[in-house]
């Protein structure tokens, strides 16, 4: 019978007498049951009157049906006793085995081992030696054991087991699930991230391995088909992207949360040499020029939510890591390296050819993609385009490219959050910290100097339209009046 207590539990406690100290060990442990834990004892030395029956005080065990729990007391003393069935002892541990074997499965018993034999093994007797104890056989023990004891007696465990939950979206899928190893390592990455465990670093590799092996799989392969119709199969990566993608969102912004700088070294700029290198070119290889594209449109779509993510928590420290490491060129060279992300700002000609079909034609077709893509709650289309204009800058004062496509979407008389951050806060000069220079009017004044100049080119469309002013707006870098260096 397994005790759930809606009331206040009552105990009675079974022991052996002993040594004067023994009991005193005894009675402090009672003491603090019913003290610091609120918990009714019946123990011989405060209920047990003089001339009182001793028997029917031990039945008390089973006649007192408001007894919610039984704790014995077991030493090397009690277990001799019990198992002699002694007088005294002996007779309380009759009537308590009766009532353990009469229910196997109930924990109304509850056994605490206060000694343990020389060879390390638990003094308890027969009755109870298969039981499940708690350690009180050293104050160590004891004071680790102690609020597992409490919640046992109160009915409320650490940790209970969750509520039956419905049949899974899976199995409505007469045609077999998507990515089912990348989501049961995930679940096993998620785990060992919040309890801090060590298989973690061997599950980050075994999930990218995952996410690149069953994304080029449900993109049909890496190879180019002669029956392929190009742009097809471009929709159905970009496609197949989203659900695997979702995964990894969800892996970067537990592990900013947790340690962002953590983060960058083990989780995001692992995550983006993978994507930055999927499909895998060799000289003696042959690659799809769809699936190419669609990865290379995934991974100018990460570096902006990895950034979106350090942004998030607020990282500037862990920002610079990301932004200083060197990430090869995107092609079967790996000789050229990039820094500030810059070799992940795709200019895609699929991506301007399905522009080309629509409706509506659109000045930035890759923003209105990535945007029609954004579902995560927490890195919404907002934070991707503060990010942007944060990768954007830096790569302006580097003299560096990187075209802007979110810029476009940067509502006017609207400020980015951590842009505004930069600004008003004092400690630390985040964008100091980022770009390396000596305070925020640097940056900023360096940045409007280059950024007249590269903008003032007719082939930058996300700023025409008056929208240059707008995005300097934004990025809180208008000139101000109180502002000496503006």
């Amino acid at each position: 019978m397994s005790i759930t207590t809606t009331t206040k539990p009552k105990v009675f406690i079974s022991y052996s007498w002993g040594t004067p100290t023994y009991k005193e060990q005894v009675l402090d442990i009672a003491d603090r049951l019913i003290k610091d834990d609120g918990i009714e004892v019946i123990i011989d030395e405060y209920d047990l009157k003089g001339g009182q029956d001793i028997v029917a005080f031990m039945e008390r065990l089973v006649s007192d049906k408001s007894i919610t729990h039984v704790i014995v007391l077991s030493d090397a003393a009690y277990t001799v006793k019990a198992d002699s069935r002694e007088r005294g002892v002996g007779t309380e541990a009759q009537i308590i085995s009766a009532d353990v074997y009469k229910d196997i499965g109930q924990t109304r018993v509850v056994p605490v081992l206060m000694e343990k034999t020389l060879e390390g093994e638990p003094c308890l007797p027969t009755f109870l030696r298969t039981r499940m104890y708690f350690d009180f056989s050293s104050t160590e023990a004891m004071h680790r054991e102690w609020e597992k004891l409490g919640r046992h007696l109160w009915g409320k465990p650490i940790r209970t087991k969750p509520n039956l939950g419905d049949t899974p979206k899976y199995l409505q899928n007469q045609t077999g699930g998507s990515f089912v190893g990348l989501k049961s390592t995930w679940i096993a990455l998620r785990s060992a991230l919040m309890d801090g465990k060590p298989a973690a670093s061997v599950l980050r590799e075994e999930f990218l391995d995952l996410f690149e092996n069953e994304l080029l799989e449900a993109c049909g392969g890496p190879q180019p088909n002669p029956d392929d119709d190009i742009m097809e199969r471009w929709e159905k990566c970009l496609l197949a992207q989203l659900e695997p993608r979702d995964l990894l969102l969800e892996w970067m912004l537990m592990e900013a949360r947790i340690n962002a700088e953590c983060a960058v070294n083990k989780c995001l700029i692992p995550m983006l040499e993978r994507v930055n290198s999927i499909p895998r070119l060799s000289d003696n290889s042959q690659t799809s020029p769809a699936v190419e594209d669609a990865m290379a449109v995934l991974g100018y779509e990460m570096s902006l939510y990895a950034v979106a993510c350090l942004i998030e928590v607020d990282a500037s420290a862990a920002l610079r890591m990301l932004l200083e490491h060197p990430f090869s060129e995107r092609s079967r060279y790996r000789d050229s390296l990039h820094t500030a992300l810059s070799g992940f700002c795709h200019h895609s000609e699929l991506m301007n050819h399905w522009n080309s079909k629509q409706e509506k034609r659109w000045i930035s077709p890759m923003a209105e993609r990535v945007f029609l893509r954004s579902t995560h709650s927490r890195l919404s289309r907002n934070k991707l385009i503060e990010a942007e204009a944060a990768v954007f800058l830096v790569n302006v004062l580097n003299d560096t490219r990187w075209y802007p496509y979110t810029a476009i979407y940067a509502s006017r008389g609207e400020k980015f959050p951590w842009f505004q951050k930069a600004r008003s806060g004092k400690t630390p000069d985040r964008l100091a910290l980022i770009t390396g220079r000596k305070n925020w009017q640097a940056v900023r004044d360096e940045f409007q100097i280059q950024f007249k100049t590269i903008t003032a080119n007719s082939s930058w469309s996300v700023f025409q339209l008056g929208r240059r002013t707008s995005y300097l707006e934004c990025m809180s870098f208008e000139p101000d009046r109180n502002d000496s260096n503006a």
